[in-house]
């Protein structure tokens, strides 16, 4: 049974360095011991590529711990907290990996002319289209949400939220 107060939500972003294109991926997140509805795509990476890897969590703290035989939460530059004095401050429902040097790759690109932010549209009912800082999206604490959704199939497992899983699930 899924348990909507444990969850955990995965966001990774890409950069093609050599093209100046970004992209995102939502992988799945199960429990171990379980298996998902339908196998995750799994992204094909550019030769020249950096990631950013965020995660959302439901519950009050998440906190990362390290498996045996796995690499490290920090060594994989993951941070879910700020240590002073050998003691962490959890961030409470929010980690980050990688994101040091996926921001000093992203304003390099951005600075050299590689990658260009748009401005933000205008949504159909004539507003500004919704940033991660619009609270009209997200709860009070913008850093800590990611904007994937998954797919929760009838017999309570997850997939992928995409166009082809949508369309299984739903035959």
């Amino acid at each position: 049974m899924i348990n909507p107060n444990q969850q955990a939500m995965v966001q990774g972003t890409i950069i093609d360095i050599e093209a100046g294109r970004v992209y995102v991926y939502n992988p799945l997140v199960i429990d171990a011991g379980t298996q998902p509805a339908i196998a995750p795509v799994v992204p094909k990476l550019p030769q020249n590529f950096t990631v950013g890897i965020w995660v959302g969590f439901n519950g009050n703290t998440l906190q990362l711990v390290s498996s045996p035989n796995t690499t490290s939460a920090t060594d994989a530059g993951c941070v879910s907290g700020v240590i002073t004095n050998n003691e962490t401050d959890l961030f409470g429902q929010f980690v980050f990996c990688n994101a040091s040097n996926f921001y000093s790759v992203a304003t390099g690109l951005i600075n050299a002319g590689k990658i260009v932010v748009p401005p933000l549209g205008l949504a159909d009912d004539g507003f500004p289209c919704p940033s991660i800082r619009d609270f009209g999206i997200v709860d009070d604490d913008p850093d800590d949400t990611v904007t994937t959704t998954y797919l929760l199939t009838p017999n309570n497992t997850l997939a992928q939220n995409t166009a082809a899983n949508r369309a299984k699930v739903t035959d």
